[in-house]
């Protein structure tokens, strides 16, 4: 299964810390999604949102050990659901799963935009520390 990363898992620190399989990957884009920042975290959601598009990458073939252990890491305020995302490099449509933050937990989100440099200068050695693994 492919999988669209648009978060703490687009750094390659974290991304090697939850997965054991090594795995090539695209840049890509999800149109009419949205990414916010979420009250008192450093890590971000994602939600359907028209007009709107996230940008990220996209993971090929991962295996059913590392989806799980995905699943493990995204936790309860996530779902992992099927899209289909823009490859960065020729337009192309690919088939994947992302993680959505699902709505019961809708009203923890700012309206402010998540933004990846950020989350790299002042969230990820705060999320690293915070991170107890598996």
């Amino acid at each position: 299964m492919n999988l669209f990363v648009y978060g703490t898992l687009i750094s390659d620190t974290v991304w090697k810390t939850i997965v054991r399989g090594a795995y090539a990957f695209a840049l890509a884009k999800l149109p009419g999604y949205a990414r916010k920042k979420i009250q008192g975290e450093v890590y971000p959601a994602m939600f359907p949102h028209p007009g709107s598009i996230v940008e990220g990458r996209v993971y090929f073939d991962l295996s059913e050990e590392d989806l799980r252990r995905l699943d493990f890491f995204e936790g309860e305020q996530y779902e992992r659901t099927e899209v289909v995302v823009e490859c960065v490099s020729d337009s192309s449509a690919i088939n994947c799963c992302a993680y959505l933050f699902k709505p019961r937990y809708h009203d923890l989100l700012l309206s402010e935009d998540w933004s990846f440099e950020e989350f790299l200068q002042k969230g990820l050695n705060v999320f690293l520390s915070s991170y107890k693994g598996f």
